[in-house]
């Protein structure tokens, strides 16, 4: 296919997971819109995927790109340097897209000159093929999807809802689909953590945004990828926020700061822990100026510094390697 022809470029980072490969490969030649190119980026892997990718080495729409591990930023970032599509989509190599993910996507972000779209989806295993839509566990998502026209929920200010669903994880990278025409300077190699978020909060700040309310994607859940939780996900919510402040209106990083420390103190409460640990003053002044609104209702600084002690001072202190 003509590099011209080409409407979707697919970016598919594999690391270790050839097990799962075909099918996530499977799932881009199913799809209903057919101009689309995959970039295969094998990122230094130890097992068979080099095998698995010889099956489709001579496939005139797939391209594979064997390079020595250097993480899932490096990958993806050397798999859009090689894209030459008007639009370009991310595939994890474990994942799964539903046969109408890039036709449905692009069309909406087509109609809404959009720069980001994504769209609900689900996630399965081994043992339970289907957990439920992704936004059955988020209301606020839920509450805007109940309001979509047609399927299609379209946003002028992206960054306004990343305020109201930052708890959760609504982006994963295998759920997005991006303009070409805005790389954002591309994934950031020195972050292990968070990278895909720190990106995609910078394409949110650019302009418009489509969300289709229909699941278009399948997540696996497996031991690789099961160790995620929801601490270290609002650590890596903070960190984003901090390093993208200038992104962020004050007021949108502000509620969705102080939404998530707070959250996270009262899931503190139990941890009786907590409450002996030493909190030094520098701590307690940057809780005060940080979170006046909580801290106003909690009556206590140091109470209140006492239960955000591990989660609050490993942010400060894991922020200034940023």
């Amino acid at each position: 296919m003509a590099g011209s022809d080409i409407l979707v470029s697919i970016v598919m980072p594999c690391y270790n997971y050839a097990p799962y490969l075909a099918q996530a490969i499977a799932s881009v030649e199913q799809q209903t819109l057919t101009n689309w190119q995959l970039i295969v980026v094998n990122d230094g892997s130890t097992d068979n995927t080099m095998e698995v990718l010889e099956a489709y080495q001579n496939q005139p729409n797939i391209i594979v790109i064997d390079k020595p591990n250097g993480g899932v930023s490096s990958a993806r970032n050397r798999g859009m340097a090689q894209a030459t599509g008007k639009y370009i989509a991310f595939l994890d190599a474990d994942d799964i897209w539903q046969p109408h993910k890039l036709e449905k996507v692009v069309t909406a972000m087509e109609a809404h000159n959009a720069w980001f779209g994504a769209s609900d989806f689900g996630r399965f295993s081994a043992t339970s093929e289907d957990f439920g839509k992704f936004s059955d566990y988020c209301q606020p998502l839920r509450a805007l999807s109940a309001t979509a026209s047609d399927g299609v929920l379209s946003f002028d200010t992206p960054l306004a809802v990343f305020t109201e669903t930052l708890e959760m994880p609504w982006y994963p990278s295998a759920n997005v689909v991006l303009r070409a025409a805005c790389p954002e300077q591309g994934f950031d190699e020195s972050m292990k953590l968070g990278e895909d978020l720190d990106f995609f909060v910078r394409l949110w700040a650019r302009g418009p945004a489509v969300f289709i309310t229909e699941p278009l994607l399948k997540l696996r859940v497996h031991d690789a990828n099961a160790s995620k939780n929801s601490t270290n996900h609002t650590l890596l919510v903070l960190k984003i926020l901090h390093r993208q402040q200038q992104l962020l209106p004050a007021d949108h990083a502000g509620t969705a700061a102080r939404r998530i420390l707070t959250a996270r103190i009262k899931a503190l409460l139990g941890a009786r822990g907590l409450l002996k640990k030493k909190v030094s003053a520098e701590d307690a002044r940057w809780l005060k100026q940080r979170y006046p609104y909580y801290l106003r209702h909690t009556g206590n600084i140091k109470l209140l510094a006492k239960l955000a002690y591990n989660y609050v001072s490993l942010w400060l202190l894991k922020s200034r390697t940023l």
